[in-house]
């Protein structure tokens, strides 16, 4: 990290990488997130277990963050550390990256009028023949 410590970074030397389980194969880079510089730590709420061995790179991390509010359940956030979609074709594949990765959360409501308003797609089953 240099002989400066103000110049020491955390999140450069603990990168973020959301794995693809076919990470390890020849396509498996194009499906992961990352990497990118991260906080956290294995005793923080912005959880980052790291691993010594291999250079304090995150071994673990959150599966998604949510905030309740006990007075006011519509004041409620969630993020993924990616995004909602599997597709990678998706623009919703790593579109909550940016946020997760800057500890931030975006609006969850949970009553049905306000997810009416802030709903922007819809999912449809097929029906059965």
């Amino acid at each position: 990290m240099g002989s400066q410590p103000a110049a020491w970074v955390w999140g450069r030397m603990h990168p973020f990488v959301a794995r693809h389980r076919l990470h390890s194969s020849p396509v498996g880079r194009l499906l992961s997130l990352g990497p990118a510089p991260a906080g956290g730590g294995p005793d923080t709420l912005n959880r980052g277990d790291f691993d010594v061995a291999r250079g304090f790179r995150q071994k673990l991390g959150p599966a998604m963050r949510f905030i309740a509010a006990a007075r006011n359940r519509d004041q409620a956030g969630t993020v993924l550390p990616g995004g909602q979609s599997g597709s990678r074709l998706s623009p919703h594949y790593d579109d909550q990256l940016p946020l997760f990765l800057k500890g931030r959360l975006k609006p969850a409501p949970v009553s049905r009028d306000k997810i009416e308003v802030a709903l922007v797609e819809r999912l449809v089953p097929r029906q059965s023949r």
